[in-house]
């Protein structure tokens, strides 16, 4: 018997996990984790279409990054799923800003401020393809009028989606996605952006601040008890709601909480995770969506200890309640 080691293809590798399959609210909202965790109170992404080298950048004022903090934050999976982590902490893998902005960008740049000290890397995945070699570019800048103070800049170029359509096709298409990303902050940052249960948050897209829009309608809803479910590996609390219906409120009020998939598609089970929506409008399979149960909303909160007992998922985007927890939700 021999030791024999197995190195990947990076080449083969980085095209697997531009593929894994963020959407890009999805993508967004991962740098944006980040960016919380960072102890982040404003975050700004710019999202430019100049007809040539569209970019997005996400600014925020967190803590930086010393040098091996940036190092570690470039390097494909930085922490194992079961490392300990800070109760606040909304990473997963120590994949989130490498994966999300691959799948998004052939060009992702990182500049980072902390005690004065700015950095800058970048990973280019042409020359990673091309070299078959998982390398970064990595300098100290002198000064950057972008980050005064402290904070990380995320920057994604050679974006791929824009590349192959013509210039008002991808006008179109950017501003659609722009449009998407505002509906997708408003909700699954929702609580951050109200300070509601958590520290306040201001989120800026394209210099217009985002509005927390909360799925509850907490303000007319009929609110019923708070429920904990607890069982040997995990815990989470349940608040079940049932929305005014359509004669108790006004057309706006009822089309606005409709979303945009409509109530029937809106019911069910909404899974926050450290006050971050993951999941929404869902029964778990637990049962059908069905017209007479369409105004019934239910949060579930979690934190990240639960994170493999719910199956939560590189993306953070999908999850599944354990067995226990499934047969006391049920009821």
């Amino acid at each position: 018997m021999a030791d024999i080691s197995v190195n990947p293809n990076i080449s083969a590798l980085v095209i697997s996990l531009r593929s894994i399959g963020y959407s890009f609210e999805n993508a967004i909202s991962d740098i944006i984790d980040n960016s919380i965790t960072a102890n982040a109170t404003e975050i700004s992404i710019n999202c430019n279409w100049d007809g040539i080298n569209p970019y997005v950048e996400i600014i925020d004022n967190g803590i930086g990054m010393n040098y091996e903090e940036l190092i570690n934050a470039m390097v494909l999976g930085s922490k194992s799923k079961k490392e300990i982590r800070d109760r606040d902490d909304l990473g997963r893998f120590g994949l989130g800003l490498k994966t999300a902005s691959f799948s998004q960008c052939k060009k992702l740049t990182v500049i980072t401020k902390q005690n004065e000290k700015i950095l800058k890397a970048i990973y280019d995945l042409e020359k990673v393809v091309k070299e078959n070699d998982l390398t970064i570019d990595l300098t100290e800048l002198k000064e950057f009028d972008t980050l005064e103070y402290q904070g990380t800049i995320v920057k994604w170029e050679l974006i791929d989606t824009l590349e192959k359509k013509n210039k008002v096709d991808a006008q179109n298409y950017f501003n659609n996605l722009i449009n998407d990303l505002e509906k997708h902050i408003s909700l699954y940052f929702h609580r951050f952006l109200a300070g509601e249960k958590t520290k306040k948050i201001a989120i800026n897209l394209n210099n217009i601040g985002c509005k927390a829009y909360n799925p509850f309608f907490v303000e007319r809803s009929e609110k019923l008890p708070l429920e904990i479910i607890d069982d040997l590996n995990t815990s989470c609390k349940v608040q079940a709601y049932t929305l005014p219906h359509h004669q108790k409120v006004n057309n706006f009020e009822w089309e606005l909480y409709a979303g945009k998939e409509g109530y029937l598609a809106n019911q069910g089970f909404y899974l926050y995770r450290n006050n971050r929506l993951i999941v929404k409008g869902t029964w778990f399979k637990l049962r059908a969506k069905k017209e007479e149960t369409k105004l019934s909303r239910i949060a579930i909160d979690i934190d990240n200890t639960c994170d493999e007992f719910w199956q939560i998922d590189v993306k953070k985007s999908s999850a599944e309640p354990p067995l226990t927890v499934r047969s006391k939700l049920k009821k």
